[in-house]
């Protein structure tokens, strides 16, 4: 999860309170307001009938329940007990089941059965009879909290559960309160009606408001993504809320539990670290359930029974308060580590007080009033426990109901230990016993916070939580140490072609670009070895025409070997996706060479041949001789080529997303129907630049649109790369250079409704590395005498427009005035005539230096570390996601990547792991976005062209929409 760079910029104050992200777009903005409709309230309903059903034992003891019972004893904390050991049972199953059952269907089932086992209680006569049913509502209440919890992180981030768990906690002060004023209401008005006790109608009361609530939550909760409830949920909804939990690495897919969940746990520290935090809290919170504060207002003897149910509802009342403070300043300000030390250092001064005793009234009606404090902070305990182990949800599933039956198990035995009923009211074990938890419970949250930050692994999600945790930093370097790292995307940067961005080294006897032509082994073989390496996609690059600046002609392009000559790229992608089940590939295309429709069937179908591993590197050509190559003179003009490209990618969109239903596909043998026409829809698109009347020829691709990389920052590039790219990929010789470029790219992803942080930027970079630094030297040394001077400053006249051989001053400074060519590229020539701290001057002789290897970027020498930390220093610095790592030689630089460089970014926590062998393979754009995000982004502008979104424009309206848009691009 990718700490986004508009956080260094935040200036909210903490009183600023957010519901929704910034970079949360209109849709998602809805999706998160239905869910919060359908599963707050309802949460909060069904909890506070819960606490209503459970605090009322210690009202009815103190109504009536103890004399007609014949209690004399330790009674209550032994009912109080076997309710513990009820639910400890009874969430047993659902640390396995949850991933299994719809939990719509769960949550219902259980909250009925709570019912009915809550009205056998007015008909209790004996002490035996009414402890089977405590015994029993505690197994079917069991799974309620941890169940809501995991549906909150099915569907939320984890900086948003506090908030929203601490409207739904709400309902368990709500729910004491509101007993005790039941209780009070039946002692006076029903004491005896139909030969009842008062706190027997109290019961069937409960019963007749809880079973309805049960019977309406099968229609209201939303389940979890992968088994939803469809009463009010769309299929488009719970796509958007995949993605959105994507992009900050939860889990969207949710395998079912196996046994191998339970290795992966025991062997994650996070997770011993979260059950002792815990078990801390249950036993730091017993206080709120002893029924320590009626049982000393009964002490007093100066309080009718109803009246002390009255009394009894102040301290649950201030709790709410409690509860809503805690949970949104975590959310919203302090995170989670200082939320739960806030609410439980108010704890331990009331604990404090009730410890000492013999204080004034007044101060034990104080202490009476911290109590729930104690338990403020549960919702942000397992909104961090979802956010902490949101990237397995069977891990997440299992971890919530195994930490809570765990902690709460504990209970079972201390609570009777410590809270005999016969010290009531003093509880002087029992308030010591707290104590000493709510402080463990401090030191423990401080030491998980401080460890999760030294693993430069998130605490919570960083969408939100990390934007407010900044304000609360003042000190620039302190606040860059807070910042999570990011993960660290690589890309391996190659050409159909000699030489690539470092002319000359062909002449390399460890070489092996010059048999790309001879046959498909160096395709094959180098796809496997990116494959092992875990390299994200392999990034080719192409070209329609030699460079022909330099001197004005092509001989020396021919000559050096200049990105000259120059296969088609495509060709070999099926060779390599037949070796590799997870390495994506990312192919060059032009928009200004070809009609939409025949690029769009060559992408799906190896969209299809590849299980959704293709990316599309979109160019729009500037080349002169690519031109004439085609039969035009000049090239179409700068802007007008992004004109041009943006419809292009709309009449794309169109085919690629509205033309197929995704159940058109039939295959009906007995009907003799393969596909269904009705669920085919045909394109008539009528633009300024293209016009076609045709479905799409392939059906839809496991991505339906290949994952969208753009290559240019000039403002019109930045434009379009802000309204279709996925990926921009630039190049620049310093960070301080690239850094305003890609803020400015962000700036207008989020001024067009996108999150800024989806925009992944990937910078050109070659290393050298070695396993010591003068190996490192020394391949460089090698490199340099290989090089071809000239055929790099081929390649840098001909991006430029500067013909540089026309330079007899070699120390004379370059300027971007010196490009007397119309055609070129404008990003490049900005990047390489800005100076900076790296290049304080452009003049020949530092291009001639610069452009032989690396192609004027980045060129880092050293060991593995230090080209790590080389990388480091471009992310931090220039904010860029990741890097198209262009070789030296091959596959020599790519080994080195492979067997040096991405260990030791592993090591740090900037890579992530090798898939193990049974892994389930990656589409390319789940490759930079995370499980489940196949296709393209809730809030990227190619969704509004959906099979049920997209309403086909008359004729002449699809022209009027084509120039509107070229006239913004």
């Amino acid at each position: 999860m990718a700490v986004h760079h508009q956080f260094d910029t935040v200036k909210r104050k903490w009183y600023h309170i957010k519901w929704f992200a910034d970079s949360d777009t209109p849709r998602e903005r809805r999706l998160i307001m239905k869910l919060d409709l359908l599963i707050v309230p309802y949460a909060f309903l069904a909890y506070w009938i819960k606490y209503i059903d459970q605090a009322n034992l210690n009202n009815a003891y103190v109504a009536g329940l103890k004399e007609d019972l014949g209690f004399h004893g330790n009674e209550l904390v032994q009912l109080q007990t076997l309710y513990t050991v009820g639910a400890v049972v009874g969430q047993i199953p659902f640390m396995f089941l949850f991933t299994y059952l719809p939990m719509h269907w769960t949550i219902s089932f259980l909250d009925i059965a709570w019912g009915f086992f809550t009205l056998a209680q007015y008909r209790a006569n004996s002490f035996g009879q009414m402890a089977a049913y405590r015994f029993l509502i505690g197994c079917f209440e069991a799974a309620f909290y941890p169940a809501i919890h995991y549906i909150f992180g099915s569907w939320y981030r984890g900086d948003e559960i506090s908030r929203r768990g601490g409207v739904f906690y709400t309902g368990l002060t709500l729910g004491t309160l509101t007993a005790g004023l039941i209780q009070s209401g039946a002692s006076s008005k029903l004491e005896g009606v139909n030969g009842l006790a008062g706190w027997r109608w109290m019961y069937i009361i409960c019963a007749l408001v809880t079973i309805p609530v049960g019977i309406l939550g099968y229609f209201i909760l939303p389940g979890t993504p992968e088994n939803p409830n469809k009463w009010f949920l769309k299929d488009e909804d719970v796509q958007i809320a995949k993605e959105r939990l994507a992009r900050v690495g939860h889990s969207v897919i949710h395998p079912k539990f196996k046994l191998g969940t339970l290795k992966s746990l025991a062997n994650n520290w996070k997770f011993w670290a979260l059950l002792m935090l815990d078990i801390f809290f249950w036993n730091g919170s017993l206080n709120y359930s002893a029924g320590g504060y009626l049982l000393w207002l009964k002490s007093l003897g100066r309080y009718s029974q109803s009246k002390v149910n009255e009394l009894g509802t102040i301290s649950p009342a201030i709790g709410i308060f409690y509860v809503l403070l805690i949970c949104f300043i975590s959310d919203l300000v302090v995170g989670p580590a200082w939320a739960i030390t806030i609410a439980h250092v108010w704890n331990i001064i009331g604990l404090i007080i009730l410890v000492i005793w013999n204080v004034p009234e007044s101060a034990l009606w104080f202490a009476f009033m911290t109590t729930y404090s104690s338990v403020a902070m549960s919702a942000v305990l397992y909104g961090w426990i979802n956010a902490i182990l949101g990237k397995s949800s069977a891990e997440r599933s299992f971890a919530i109901v195994l930490l809570n039956t765990v902690a709460q198990s504990t209970t079972a035995w201390t609570q009777l230990l410590t809270f005999p009923t016969k010290e009531a009211p003093q509880f002087k074990k029992g308030y010591s016993f707290v104590l000493a938890n709510a402080v463990c419970l401090i030191i423990t949250a401080q030491f998980l916070n401080v460890a999760l930050k030294r693993s430069n692994k998130p605490t919570v999600d960083t969408e939100q939580s990390a934007e407010t945790e900044i304000t609360a930093v003042s000190d620039p370097e302190k606040r860059q140490e807070e910042i999570p790292k990011k993960q660290i995307l690589l890309n391996a940067f190659d050409m159909f072609t000699p030489g690539h961005l470092s002319p000359g080294q062909w002449k390399n006897p460890s070489d092996r670009s010059t048999t790309k032509f001879e046959s498909l082994d160096y395709w094959i073989n180098l796809a496997k070895l990116l494959e092992k390496g875990g390299i994200n996609a392999l990034f080719l690059a192409d070209t329609y025409g030699g460079y022909d600046t330099y001197e004005g002609s092509l001989d020396e392009c021919v000559r050096r070997g200049a990105q000259w000559p120059v296969g088609d790229p495509i060709i070999p992608i099926s060779a390599m996706a037949a070796v590799t089940k997870n390495l994506a590939f990312g192919i060059t295309a032009s928009t200004s060479f070809e009609p939409p429709f025949l690029l769009a069937k060559r992408f799906s179908t190896l969209d299809h041949l590849t299980k959704g591993r293709i990316g599309w590197n979109i160019v729009t050509s500037w080349k002169k001789s690519a031109f004439k190559a085609i039969g035009l003179d000049n090239p179409i003009k700068h802007d007008q080529r992004y004109e041009q490209a943006d419809e292009y990618l709309r009449v794309l969109y169109k085919l690629w997303n509205a033309s197929w239903n995704p159940s058109a596909i039939q295959l009906s043998p007995s009907s003799d129907i393969y596909s269904d026409p009705s669920q085919v829809r045909q394109i008539n698109h009528s633009g300024k630049y293209f016009q076609l009347s045709t479905p799409h020829i392939v059906p839809p691709s496991p991505q339906r649109t290949p994952f969208l990389f753009q290559a240019g920052t000039s403002s019109a590039g930045s434009e379009f790369a802000t309204t279709h790219a996925e990926a921009v990929f630039v190049s620049s010789h310093s960070p301080s250079v690239l850094a305003p470029k890609v803020q400015k790219l962000r700036e207008l992803a989020r001024q067009k409704g996108r999150d800024p942080a989806s925009l992944k930027v990937f910078a050109t970079f070659t290393p050298i590395v070695g396993r010591t630094e003068e190996e490192a030297l020394a391949k460089h040394e090698e490199a340099r005498n290989n090089a071809s001077v000239i055929g790099g400053l081929v390649l840098f006249a001909g991006w430029t427009g500067i013909d540089i051989s026309q330079f007899e001053d070699l120390d004379q400074e370059i300027s971007a005035s010196d490009s007397k060519e119309k055609d070129k590229i404008l990003s490049i020539l900005d990047n390489f005539t800005t100076p900076s701290e790296e290049v304080p001057k452009w003049t020949p002789r530092v291009v001639a230096v610069r452009a032989a290897i690396g192609g004027l970027g980045p060129v880092a020498v050293g060991t593995a570390e230090q080209v790590a930390d080389e990388m480091e220093r471009w992310v931090r610095e220039a904010d860029v996601d990741g890097f198209n790592v262009a070789y030296v030689t091959t596959p020599g630089t790519f080994q080195e990547v492979v067997e040096l460089l991405v260990p030791e970014l592993r090591r740090r926590g900037l890579y992530p792991e090798q898939e193990s062998e049974g892994a389930e393979a990656w589409t390319a754009r789940e490759k930079v976005y995370g499980r489940g995000q196949k296709q393209l982004r809730a809030d990227h502008v190619g969704r509004k062209y959906d099979w049920d979104v997209y309403v086909e424009e008359e004729p002449d309206k699809a022209k009027e929409e084509a120039e509107e848009t070229a006239g913004e691009v």
